[in-house]
């Protein structure tokens, strides 16, 4: 019940997987369908940029639980952890958000271009927008979640820190306590 993945990283899937599914789908039917078979309109839209930012961010919390699991000696990092911290630091996370945050404030600019451009008058799609905003989120969360890895993971850029001449997680317990998991993870750890 506590482990990060049903708690944070299944969720997180569930809701930035829907939202990006409802963006892509309504951006298709932005550029294919004719105006009156949008399948999903402005609500849908704004909907779904909401659960990729809240999808992002509970991404980030699962990450900061389990390297916290890690650090604290009573989880084993996942598989995917340990591939993953090979390219995921605090640099790349900086990079990353960056980058999105610049693209979302592009998409924005953009709509500040169509929407002079037309006289200031409604637009018929909040879509860019939406897109937008959520880069703008999304990048934003991603610098500040490096900072937050980067201070769990020891104070250090990279999150997972390998002794180079032990191959072992450094400042973590690479065995599980078995006075600090339950009986059950136990059995699964084994």
């Amino acid at each position: 019940m506590l482990s990060p993945t049903w708690a944070f990283a299944v969720p997180a899937g569930v809701m930035g997987g829907a939202g990006l599914l409802i963006l892509l789908a309504a951006g298709i039917s932005l550029f294919v369908a004719e105006p009156t078979q949008i399948l999903f309109g402005n609500y849908w839209v704004i909907l779904a940029g909401a659960l990729v930012g809240l999808g992002h961010s509970t991404a980030l919390l699962a990450a900061a639980t389990h390297l916290y699991g890690v650090r604290a000696g009573y989880r084993r990092p996942a598989a995917s952890l340990v591939r993953w911290s090979r390219w995921v630091s605090l640099e790349t996370m900086l990079a990353g958000g960056t980058a999105c945050f610049a693209a979302g404030l592009a998409v924005l600019l953009g709509v500040v271009g169509y929407w002079s451009h037309n006289g200031y008058g409604p637009i018929g799609t909040m879509l860019p927008a939406v897109v937008g905003t959520s880069l703008l989120v999304v990048g934003t969360q991603t610098g500040l979640g490096g900072f937050l890895l980067a201070v769990i993971g020891g104070n250090e850029a990279a999150f997972l820190a390998r002794d180079k001449s032990s191959n072992l997680i450094e400042g973590a317990s690479n065995e599980v306590d078995p006075d600090r998991i339950g009986k059950r993870s136990l059995r699964r750890a084994a």
